[in-house]
């Protein structure tokens, strides 16, 4: 609960300070800038019993180019953390597997400024993982580990 506050008060104060940075420029300016957030993330798989939601984060850059009043093209790049922690409770696994995977991903939004103060992001996104890992948590009878590698070379 505490850490909920925390992330509450960090998202509160920089919303503030975006609003602030957003009165003093124009909609059609290049801009160029850093971006991060929280991100709260969940597996959906089949034959569990619980998922367990994983808080990660997400720290980039990106530039906003105008093409005309009301739309611009944003280019970002920026590492991501995902993952879940998962129990297990079947014929072949029973226990608890925590899975974090760590991604580039890049997304080319267009952006339709409806006002100067409120805009829309829509665009695809590609993204690479550069790390995964996946831990027996708990009472698990299956290493997750030994088996992603067998499957992996196959």
């Amino acid at each position: 609960m505490k850490n909920l506050k925390i992330i509450i008060a960090l998202l509160l104060l920089t919303n503030s300070l975006y609003i602030a940075n957003a009165q003093e420029n124009n909609a059609n300016d290049f801009k160029f800038g850093i971006k991060g957030g929280v991100n709260f993330n969940n597996l959906n798989a089949s034959n569990t019993t619980n998922n367990k939601v994983l808080i990660g984060f997400n720290l980039g850059f990106f530039a906003k180019l105008p093409i005309t009043n009301s739309f611009a093209i944003q280019p970002e790049i920026y590492i991501t953390t995902k993952g879940s922690e998962l129990t297990y409770q079947n014929n072949f696994v029973t226990g608890t597997a925590k899975y974090e995977l760590n991604y580039i991903e890049i997304p080319i939004m267009m952006v339709f400024n409806l006002t100067n103060n409120f805009n829309f992001h829509l665009g695809p996104y590609a993204s690479y993982l550069i790390r995964s890992n996946v831990k027996n948590v708990q009472d698990i009878n299956f290493n997750f580990i030994e088996q992603y590698s067998i499957w992996r070379l196959q």
